[in-house]
């Protein structure tokens, strides 16, 4: 029976074309998630509504502004669960702590009057610690992250509960928050605004 043999001169003819489309994705790859933001943004410049000159509202600044705000949030869990997952670990209990940690702040700022620069700092310690907790319970006692984070989870979530009395911490909530409910909320107002008229609020410069 006879046999189909390729010559090396059709082989030598094909390399050159799959090593350079080799290099391409491989530089590709370098880069996929600007161009996965990329394909987002044409996606939504071509599917968003007009204004009045013509130009897509999506790509406007003050609307990936609020994007940006309203995702900063989430943003600056996934910058820290970024390590954890590079690392081949998981964290089930980071939505969790946000809930506690903010809980804490309320009650700090508008329960104990604190000011909200020590307010935040006391926080950040407080979630400092509740990161050490797990990687006590992970690399010293071998647990697996899986199980140390959803325990911890169910613990954040009670935690939460215990210190707002399962209700909301609000001004004039109850009678002894220091913050009444016809006080104003100077800090939660400036969270809120737009620095220097750029449509970017604190909360994302922090993010950013």
């Amino acid at each position: 029976m006879g046999s189909t043999k390729t010559s090396p001169s059709r082989v030598r003819q094909s390399d050159p074309g799959k090593k350079a489309a080799g290099r391409l994705f491989r530089f590709l790859g370098s880069f996929r998630g600007v161009l996965a933001l990329l394909v987002v943004l044409v996606v939504g410049a071509l599917n968003s509504p007009r204004d009045a000159n013509g130009w897509p509202i999506f790509i406007t600044i003050s609307t990936q502004a609020d994007i940006l705000y309203e995702f900063a949030q989430i943003g600056l869990l996934a910058a820290g669960m970024t390590f954890v997952i590079l690392s081949g670990g998981i964290d089930l209990w980071v939505g969790s702590v946000l809930g506690f940690v903010a809980m804490m702040f309320s009650l700090f700022y508008i329960g104990f009057g604190w000011n909200p620069a020590v307010a935040a700092v006391v926080t950040l310690l407080i979630g400092a610690i509740c990161g050490v907790v797990n990687g006590v319970l992970v690399t010293k006692l071998r647990l697996q992250p899986f199980v140390a984070t959803l325990a911890t989870m169910v613990a954040a979530r009670g935690c939460a509960e215990l210190v707002s009395g399962n209700t909301k911490i609000q001004p004039g909530g109850k009678p002894w928050y220091a913050i009444k409910a016809s006080d104003p909320l100077p800090f939660y107002d400036w969270m809120n605004s737009s620095i220097l008229n750029t449509g970017l609020r604190p909360m994302t410069l922090i993010f950013l």
